[in-house]
């Protein structure tokens, strides 16, 4: 198996100097998407509770269009419980496992 350098990234959690150089082919990055997960220096939750946030707040904005095509309310609420829920779901089972096993250290 061959591994693809440009699409891979390493992080060095206690070294700051060499982010933006490149160690054996592949980048030194500060922070890296894995399997959509956002893993940075600091292993600190932000960005990925950033993230969430942000398609929360774009899908709930493609919702209020939506409103205003004269969907009924019903429609509206199968849309937000389809759209919506699943993420802020998804953000306090992340928070709750975050603190559990990461602050708790």
């Amino acid at each position: 198996m061959e591994l693809n350098c440009s699409k891979s990234g390493i992080i060095f959690l206690e070294n700051d100097d060499l982010v933006g150089t490149f160690f054996k082919g592949f980048p030194v990055v500060k922070e890296y998407k894995y399997l959509g997960y956002i893993v940075n220096r600091q292993l600190n939750p932000s960005p990925q509770i950033k993230e969430i946030m942000e398609k929360c707040r774009k899908i709930t904005a493609a919702l209020f269009v939506l409103t205003k095509e004269g969907l009924s309310v019903r429609a509206r609420r199968y849309l937000h419980d389809l759209l919506i829920k699943p993420h802020f779901r998804y953000g306090i089972i992340f928070l709750y496992f975050i603190k559990k096993t990461h602050y708790n250290k």
